[in-house]
């Protein structure tokens, strides 16, 4: 018979209106047959050996569809073609023929696409909910219409078992048959070319799946015996017999482009596809498949871990003359910048703006530098590349696999980035509701939108206004209903009430009507009030409402201000509420903590809460914009909390140095330097006034720890040499003795404080005359803090001025011999809470004690820390903080509820208080040193909590018993500020 001339070199090819010719690899067999079998019989038909140990032969009576297998030497085993074009029951069952020529093509004028890429990642299987091509063919419009110019499909070769991502295939010539018929795929083809897209296939040549897999019973040398590779057997590129299997993997990438019309492929782990020829496989193969194109242009990508640029650079310049390459940095970048997560191989990045703009210009930001998370040099250099040849994406399968549950970025950094949203269903209308305050505004925008309707909808809105002051009681009536004064100015609705400021009103979204109808509602009842005690019966005024036809689709914003109209028509509210999402995201960008979702990424956004800049201080703010500051605090709590000194102290670490906020953490540092009084930081600043009250013994050298803190983040010594004429000032008058009777004792040099009707500590409850933990006489935790401030001074002044630092030192130790000689309860095996009281020593047992250890200067001796550890983690320690006094003491009170004399008689006296979980875990880890994973279990509390009460935030306390029922503020600088402090320190550094 006539020559055959075969298109491709291996694999069962139809030759028109004769039969099929059949040709495969097995040098190492002695004889070769092909089994065609049939719903009745099989017939064999045995095959020449040919030169270079393949085998073939041509068969009259086979045809398309019939389905084969190669009987191999003398074994009573079938084995599939290893060029199999079609596997209809899988890796294990029989090939298929499949003629090619039968499929009539309709892109006959389809030119590729050279420039403006967009790519789209699909996976056949899990595209659709049918998972198949033609299923897939019915969304290729929407993708087109979406901006999509080119579709890489995700590996298609066939596989064994129902499901994969396609990269452990056996069959690397057949699509998989649980997609559809290869006619299907060129049916997907020949409709994305119709609608102007490209289709490019992600091949898979660095290695062949294991389970499925017959190519060792042909022959050995399919596979490398000089390599190894990451995911399996790798194919034999260079070593005996190498030439086939080249001429295998070729015929292979020309298949796909004739007889599928691929536009090109994805080389999925080039830097695993090992070749030590004098030419590269790959180089090979993109010969091959560009003959096949018939001049059609080919975009060949490839994925390239180590980033060798080599592969995008031109054949005349040495390189592969790929036309893309993955840009993994600019994933890694963006990912930082969008959730702050820098773990794991996202450590060497930092999210910021410059990554962005030199991934941009230059493509890698790895060119050969050095590379911790690998510890070695990554990359290499991209000058004279262009621009387009590196693909920048912000998911695909690689990624969202690493994330270990397969989850996508919108569940890992919803858009919502805690901002609440609210859904209601009612009969048939779904309602999406968002409420948000723009920063630093006082301004709130509630947006309205219709996400589903049978009919159109009708939305009315009525404002109740009550015009109070923040700690007023609720029946009280600042504003008589006749003062309340509606008028319109523009496009605002414009309220005022008293000496109240200004309200601004507004809809946006379409046209709103108002209608006037003055009303005031008696015997509002609030529960809550009730529950605390306070006065709970309260009214509202109304004037009026708002009410606008939303149709089936339509939105609503509502906007309510007490700033002016002119910036308020400045942003508007659907830029403004992007921006707040983006602001977000920066946030947790910047945060040095290493987050990802969940409690972690909450606390770097619950942190941003708290830091603010305060009204009303105008001389203040002028000083500070006169050095170039800005002048920032802390509130303490919401919802009725100013800004305490002892609270920012022990907050300003976690808010602000934990979240890479280290500029706002100097000028709340440098803002508390400014009010030091009588060697006194404030200990907090009344609502409306400008003035601090200074009743505060520990406020004033927590300033020290944080500013240790500060320092030690930072390096910044210009702020230290700042203040530290303010920290002598400070020490000098404790020495000496200052206000409040505070200062040290001659007779042991430890410090005391207490006046009468004053509570000077943390603890610091008091009810009309009633101070309930007056603690008067020398407390443990303000020794703690003395020493530790004292230390923490004369390191500082060791360079400055050693003389006064070693008289500093001399004070510091005579403090420590008599802490130690004087606060051991050797019963308890504990520390006293307060000594020389007036009824003695306090031998209760309280929290206070753990500064003694987790400072950084612990004053309490090494040999006793884990005796105190031990009584603390026993008496005190909960899910979500430590109690307040032990459950063994007469004073304490298991739940923190009542009315105010009720409530603060329990606030110290056993109350949970979640800030605490801070120093315990730093004395934690000095009894059980490097033992991060144990301290870590302490936080897992505090996930579940997060969900309680202020949702994504930490109450200020909690109840002592179970189930530790949050209670007093729902939002707390200093337990938030402490938990996200203690995750990043729990944090095994990379």
């Amino acid at each position: 018979m006539p020559a055959i001339e075969r298109r491709f070199a291996v694999g069962a090819e139809v030759v028109a209106n004769r039969g099929v010719h059949f040709r495969v690899w097995a040098p190492d067999k002695s004889r070769v047959q092909v089994v065609i079998e049939s719903s009745r019989s099989a017939m064999q038909w045995s095959l020449t050996e040919e030169e270079g140990g393949y085998w073939s032969g041509f068969v009259e009576h086979a045809k398309a569809g019939d389905r084969y297998r190669y009987k191999l030497d003398d074994s009573t085993m079938l084995y599939p073609d290893p060029a199999s074009r079609f596997q209809p029951e899988g890796p294990h069952g029989p090939s298929q023929i499949v003629d090619a020529t039968g499929f009539v093509w309709t892109d006959e004028n389809w030119e590729g696409i050279s420039h403006n890429r967009v790519i789209y990642e699909m996976h056949i299987g899990t595209f659709t909910a049918a998972g198949t091509y033609r299923a897939a063919i019915e969304e290729l419009a929407e993708l087109a219409e979406l901006g999509v110019t080119v579709i890489e499909i995700m590996p298609l070769a066939e596989f064994d078992g129902k499901f994969s991502w396609g990269y452990d295939g056996v069959d690397i010539f057949a699509p998989c048959h649980h997609y559809g018929t290869p006619d299907d795929l060129r049916s997907f083809v020949n409709e994305a070319h119709r609608l102007g897209m490209a289709v490019i296939l992600d091949v898979v040549y660095n290695h062949c799946g294991a389970s499925g897999s017959y190519f060792r019973q042909f022959s050995r040398d399919y596979f490398s015996s000089k390599y190894k590779g990451d995911w399996g057997d790798v194919f034999n590129f260079d070593g005996d017999n190498s030439a086939a299997v080249r001429e295998f993997i070729c015929a292979n990438a020309a298949y796909w482009v004739e007889e599928f019309h691929f536009d090109g492929f994805r080389l999925d782990a080039t830097q695993q596809i090992f070749d030590e020829s004098p030419q590269h496989i790959l180089l090979d193969l993109l010969a091959a498949a560009r003959r096949r194109a018939n001049g059609r242009p080919l975009y060949v990508v490839a994925e390239n871990e180590p980033q060798h640029s080599a592969l995008v650079r031109s054949l005349e310049d040495g390189g592969f003359g790929l036309q893309g390459i993955v840009n993994d940095d600019f994933h890694h970048s963006a990912m930082v910048a969008l959730k702050g997560h820098r773990e794991a191989y996202f450590h060497d990045y930092l999210g910021r703006p410059q990554e962005f703009i030199s991934a941009a210009k230059y493509g890698f930001l790895y060119q050969g530098q050095w590379y911790a998370w690998q510890k070695q040099n990554r990359g290499a250099p991209t000058y004279g590349v262009m621009q387009d040849a590196f693909i920048h994406f912000l998911q695909n399968h690689d990624q969202i696999a690493n994330t270990g549950d397969g989850t996508r970025q919108d569940a890992l950094a919803p858009p919502e980035m805690g901002l609440p949203v609210w859904h209601y269903e009612i009969n048939g209308l779904v309602l999406e509701k968002r409420l948000f305050m723009p920063y630093q505004q006082n301004t709130v925008h509630v947006c309205y939108r219709v996400i589903s309707a049978t009919e159109p909808v009708r939305l009315e809105l009525r404002p109740a206004l009550h015009y109070r002051a923040l700690d007023a009681a609720v029946d009280e009536n600042p504003v008589a209903e006749t003062d309340y004064v509606l008028s319109v100015r523009e496009d605002y609705f414009k309220l005022t009430g008293g000496n109240f400021p200004p309200l601004y009103l507004k809809t946006h979204g379409g046209e709103a009507t108002f209608t006037i109808d003055r009303r005031r509602s008696e015997d509002i009842f609030y529960r809550l009030e009730s529950f605390r005690g306070y006065a709970a019966v309260g009214q509202y005024w109304t004037p009026g409402a708002f009410a606008m036809t939303l149709g089936t689709t339509g939105e609503l914003t509502f906007t309510c201000s007490t700033e002016k109209p002119e910036t308020l028509r400045l942003v508007a509210p659907e830029e403004a509420y992007e921006l707040e999402v983006k602001r977000r995201f920066q946030l947790l960008a910047i945060a040095e903590t290493p987050v990802d979702s969940g409690m972690p990424a909450e606390l770097v956004l619950a942190a941003d809460q708290f830091i603010v800049t305060p009204a009303g201080r105008a001389e203040e703010a002028a000083r500070a914009r006169a050095s170039g500051e800005e002048v920032k605090t802390i509130i303490a709590g919401y919802h009725w909390f100013t800004d305490w000194g002892r609270d920012t102290m022990i907050s300003l670490e976690g808010l602000t140095l934990s979240t890479g906020r280290h500029h706002e953490a100097r000028y709340i540092l440098r803002t508390f330097a400014n009010y030091v009084k009588a060697g006194l930081i404030p200990n907090m600043f009344p609502e409306h006034d400008k003035t601090g009250l200074y009743h505060t013994a520990d406020a004033t050298l927590w300033f020290f720890h944080a500013l240790s803190r500060y320092y030690r983040a930072t390096g910044d010594r210009e702020t230290l040499k700042t203040i530290l004429p303010k920290l002598i000032s400070i020490v000098d008058h404790h020495l000496q003795g200052t206000l409040f009777n505070i200062g040290v004792d001659p007779e042991d040099g430890l410090l005391r404080q207490g006046q009468e009707g004053y509570q000077l500590t943390w603890m610091d409850a008091k009810v009309g005359d009633w101070v309930v933990t007056p603690r008067r006489g020398k407390a443990v935790e303000l020794n703690a803090l003395w020493y530790n401030a004292l230390c923490t001074l004369a390191a500082w002044l060791d360079d400055e001025d050693p003389a006064h630092a070693e008289r500093l030192r001399e004070h510091a130790q005579r403090a420590r011999k008599s802490f130690n000689r004087r606060f051991w309860y050797e019963e308890g095996g504990y520390l006293y809470d307060v000594i020389d009281t007036p009824a003695g020593s306090d031998k209760a047992c309280r929290p206070n004690q753990v500064f003694a250890i987790s400072l950084d200067y612990p004053i309490l001796d090494a040999e006793r820390w884990e005796s105190v550890m031990a009584v603390v983690e026993e008496k005190l320690l909960t899910p979500v903080g430590l109690r307040s006094l032990s459950q063994d003491h007469v004073d304490y009170k298991a739940s923190y509820k009542g009315d105010l004399w009720t409530r603060d008689a329990a606030y110290h006296q056993g109350t949970v208080w979640g800030w605490l979980i801070g120093p315990f875990i730093d004395a934690w880890l000095k009894v059980h040193s490097g033992d991060l994973t144990g301290a870590r279990r302490y936080l897992a509390g505090f996930e579940k909590h997060l969900g309680e009460a202020g949702l994504g935030s930490i109450s200020e306390i909690f109840d002592a018993q179970p189930p530790f029922t949050p209670r007093g503020c729902i939002a707390q600088a200093w337990s938030v500020a402490e938990v996200l402090r203690c995750w990043k320190q729990c944090t095994a550094p990379d």
